[in-house]
């Protein structure tokens, strides 16, 4: 399976990212090929109508990468943080952006699996219940449980791996869910 990742924090620490990368060892470790797509890198443009219009057929090149990518792959892992208790602006725009323009659709029939880490007890409950709504609109279909680290500052040791063996097992059985999800393309 050819795997993207998104995530929607952008901070250099991001406890996201760190959870992005355990999910990233363990897809790899099940044989599936991954594309880490950084999204502060890409540097997308906010969506604006007026800028998709105005630049068809030469789109911004950053969202023809992003596009481009999204295409080659059979699915996603989304790492993100809550904002308000909800998605973040960058995971949004990006999302936007894949989803316009004329087919191929690129995000239609990819399968998903939601992550997130968060300071409160929550985890990032709030936000993927939005994610998911997103999801559904967009024609993805998501993994049915999300994985919520709540508690993030104790969640990590000093290599980046988690306290908690129990943690670890619940992300690689979701990470294998994603991984032998029946019916995606696989290379």
């Amino acid at each position: 399976m050819k795997l993207a990742t998104l995530c929607g924090s952008t901070r250099a620490q991001s406890h996201n990212l760190r959870l992005l990368a355990l999910a990233v060892r363990e897809a790899r470790a099940l044989g599936a090929e991954v594309d880490e797509i950084d999204l502060k890198a890409l540097a997308l443009p906010m969506y604006d109508g007026d800028l998709e219009a105005a630049s068809r057929p030469s789109w911004p090149p950053s969202v023809v990468e992003l596009r481009d990518r999204l295409a080659a792959v059979d699915g996603l892992i989304v790492a993100s943080p809550e904002h308000n208790f909800s998605v973040p602006a960058v995971l949004k725009n990006a999302l936007d952006w894949a989803s316009r323009g004329p087919a191929p659709f690129v995000l239609r029939d990819k399968v998903a699996l939601l992550v997130g880490a968060s300071p409160g007890a929550a985890g990032t409950a709030r936000m993927q219940v939005h994610m998911r709504a997103i999801f559904g609109t967009l024609g993805i279909w998501a993994v049915p449980s999300g994985f919520q680290l709540g508690f993030v500052e104790k969640a990590f040791d000093e290599k980046g791996d988690f306290v908690d063996a129990k943690r670890a097992d619940d992300l690689r059985r979701l990470v294998k869910t994603l991984v032998e999800w029946p019916g995606a393309r696989r290379a």
